[in-house]
């Protein structure tokens, strides 16, 4: 935890040559082999051992990112979270639904909703706050109790938990559980930490949804690790892996990542230190797989492809396209939403932010997200690409959008090279200026440590943050 560092033992039972992966053999210290070979994640390189280690670190999450003390800003935010709060739609059908929401629909709505409750928070707005927690729990309530119209239902056969209705097969071949139940796990936690009493009434449910999600060797009832591959490092959304004859298939990253970023945080609501140790490991080793694998920041991609990224990733490759669409936007962006306080990794190389962002070019999907993923790199240039007056995608809303250019115009940019000693924090930097954030859930008070030594004092329950000059 001091170097917020994770660390992966992969170890045979009978053999003595290993092929380390990209993400494998750039984060081990092992002996390898002159030899090597490619594969469809770049070069396999060969290590003559039973066994070896990775080090990966972990960046760390935000429940969202930090409010801007811009008076001005802070109201252009409240305004329109008012706004959205006295409509009352909080649970509206995506274009795919019919008469009721599906697993997928509600995990979206449960994420636009968890990015409100924060900023509502932050903004001490206790009133919108409370409606969109009491929505929030309603709809919970709604989902673990069996009878219609939604439920979650266990299937001892294949041990997993079927949401119904479900959507893009999460019932008949066990599609995307991970992405439905990361969004619901980020909901249960915003309302653990704000609500004692329904979360103790509702923690079997719960722990039965973080089970499915990533049940470890001796689980009775679900499947180890259900979506998510120990030795590859990242997810498979499918569940038959029968996809075209390709193996198994992962179209959003991001969802992955939010996935486990929402295990941290029910972890951490939930004092489960075992699972927050799961779900740290989980959202590492994802991110750094994203970088090797779904971008050619990565360095993994065959010479002549000569795009930025993979809209699907297959088992023998990759593929520049999506399930619904071919659109450039749809292809990208997939692999940003939702854009939360757990999607710092993304910038990582502000660089390739930039070069990615370029080559969306004019398009139809997400316009929103794109100048959102631009900021991260450049907020000013984002913002100014932004236009109010577009539809927000789904999952997204117009105040998660102005909170989200706000923080990143008053704060900078992610640095992604500075780490804690916690699970929830960020490091930002403006020009001179950087901003230690972090986030203390529990009852508690708290002290971050960050890598380069600066401490930061967590009160219980709040975002605490502490900005320094430094030398340029």
């Amino acid at each position: 935890r001091t170097s917020s560092q994770v660390r992966t033992t992969h170890q045979l039972e009978t053999g003595s040559l290993m092929g380390l992966y990209p993400h494998q053999w750039k984060n081990s210290q092992t002996k390898l082999e002159p030899w090597s070979y490619i594969s469809s994640r770049g070069q396999i390189r060969l290590a003559a051992t039973n066994s070896f280690e990775t080090n990966t670190i972990y960046t760390g999450i935000l429940p969202n990112l930090p409010i801007s003390p811009d008076v001005a800003a802070q109201t252009e935010l409240r305004t329109a979270l008012l706004e959205f709060v006295a409509l009352k739609r909080f649970f509206p059908l995506s274009p795919e639904s019919i008469r009721i929401t599906d697993s997928y629909t509600d995990a979206r709505n449960f994420g636009r909703l968890t990015q409100m409750l924060e900023v509502a928070d932050q903004l001490r707005e206790k009133e919108a706050a409370q409606t969109i927690l009491n929505a929030m729990k309603e709809r919970l309530d709604e989902w673990f109790d069996p009878a219609p119209p939604h439920a979650l239902l266990w299937d001892g056969r294949w041990g997993t938990l079927i949401p119904v209705p479900a959507s893009h097969g999460a019932d008949y071949q066990l599609n995307d559980h991970h992405f439905n139940f990361g969004y619901f796990l980020q909901a249960a936690a915003s309302i653990a930490e704000r609500d004692a009493a329904w979360f103790e009434k509702n923690r079997v449910m719960l722990d039965v949804m973080a089970r499915e999600m990533a049940a470890w060797d001796n689980d009775p009832s679900f499947t180890k690790h259900r979506n998510f591959d120990a030795y590859v490092g990242h997810s498979w959304a499918s569940g038959d892996n029968r996809g075209r004859l390709r193996g198994a298939n992962q179209e959003s990253s991001s969802e992955a990542v939010n996935a486990w970023a929402g295990l941290i945080r029910y972890a951490q609501a939930s004092q489960n230190a075992e699972l927050l140790e799961r779900g740290i490991g989980m959202y590492a080793l994802e991110t750094e797989s994203v970088w090797q694998y779904w971008f050619s920041a990565g360095g993994n991609f065959p010479t002549l492809y000569p795009k930025t990224t993979l809209g699907i990733l297959w088992g023998n490759g990759g593929e520049y396209n999506t399930w619904w669409t071919n659109s450039r936007g749809a292809i990208h962006l997939i692999q940003t939403l939702p854009l939360t306080g757990s999607s710092l990794y993304l910038a990582r190389d502000t660089a390739f932010v930039e070069k990615n962002f370029a080559m969306i070019g004019d398009q139809r999907y997400f316009n929103d997200l794109s100048a959102m993923y631009l900021a991260l790199a450049n907020p000013e240039r984002g913002y100014t690409l932004w236009n109010q007056d577009l539809r927000p995608e789904f999952g997204n809303s117009l105040t998660q959008t102005k909170n989200w250019f706000s923080s990143l115009r008053f704060f900078g940019t992610p640095v992604q090279s500075i780490t804690a000693n916690v699970p929830q924090y960020a490091v930002f930097q403006k020009n001179n200026s950087r901003t230690y954030v972090a986030y203390n859930p529990d009852s508690q008070n708290q002290t971050a440590t960050f890598s380069d030594g600066t401490t930061l004092s967590m009160p219980a329950h709040q975002y605490a943050q502490i900005q320094l000059e430094v030398k340029p």
